[in-house]
């Protein structure tokens, strides 16, 4: 074996390692983003003031993801503002949104340059699933919130209102089947997966994510939409009254 031969061979060692070196580099980092605490399924157990938020918030990029798009939509920043929002509990709540969504971000982040065993696809989809679950919660708040703020204001029965109000919740289980069914698809495509590029995984990830988005928005206007009409009766009879 020739000198040239050689120096090919080991700088093609070399190279090897230097990737292995960079590959591990980054898996240990995507590991410890996993092995951080779920402050947002905790409910956080140490305080988060205004300078903990305001730190989460600056750290996003300029450019949104589809995560953070959804974020933005369900807990406006102007929802985060301490001056009119006094409730402490509920600054630890929005705080844990933000610090949860900043760890996903580097999760999927880190994901993407590097290998997944089955137990971080696991634990991913089971984060991802519970995150967007809470998101859930805060549209079914806006939008109950927007049904008293109708019943209220022209007078709609207390009857009438819990009728409509469960119409809505038999209703957004049949809204959100298509997405209960593709996270049971993920899952099970991957319940038996050793090990895998993350970036194959995030394809699917960021399907599920896109698909939740257009559910939910879409939802959200059908509802409200619906309370809107389905009021105008009482909106109608209170002015001629």
């Amino acid at each position: 074996m020739n000198n040239l031969s050689m120096f090919k061979m080991s700088k093609s060692v070399g190279l090897f390692f230097l990737l292995l070196g960079i590959g591990l580099l980054v898996r240990l980092s995507d590991f410890n983003y996993r092995k951080k605490e779920n402050s947002f399924t905790n409910n956080i157990t140490t305080p988060h003031g205004n300078a903990a938020l305001k730190s989460n918030i600056d750290a996003f990029p300029r450019h949104l993801s589809t995560l953070s798009q959804i974020v933005k939509h369900y807990c406006p920043k102007t929802e985060l503002n301490g001056s009119n929002n006094k409730n402490v509990e509920e600054q630890k709540r929005i705080s844990a949104i933000y610090s949860e969504l900043s760890n996903l971000e580097m999760m999927k982040y880190c994901g993407n340059m590097t290998f997944l065993f089955g137990k971080d696809i696991s634990t991913d989809l089971i984060r991802y699933n519970e995150f967007l679950t809470h998101l859930l919660n805060n549209m079914e708040r806006k939008l109950s919130n927007n049904l008293t703020s109708l019943a209220t204001k022209f007078g709609i029965p207390k009857e009438d209102k819990e009728k409509l109000w469960k119409e809505y919740k038999e209703g957004i289980k049949k809204e959100f089947k298509e997405v209960n069914d593709y996270y049971k698809r993920i899952c099970k495509d991957y319940e038996n997966t050793l090990i895998i590029p993350g970036f194959l995984f995030n394809i699917k990830l960021q399907k599920y994510i896109n698909l939740w988005r257009k559910v939910a928005y879409r939802t959200e206007k059908k509802w409200s939409d619906t309370f809107a009409i389905r009021t105008s009766k009482y909106r109608t009879l209170k002015s001629k009254s």
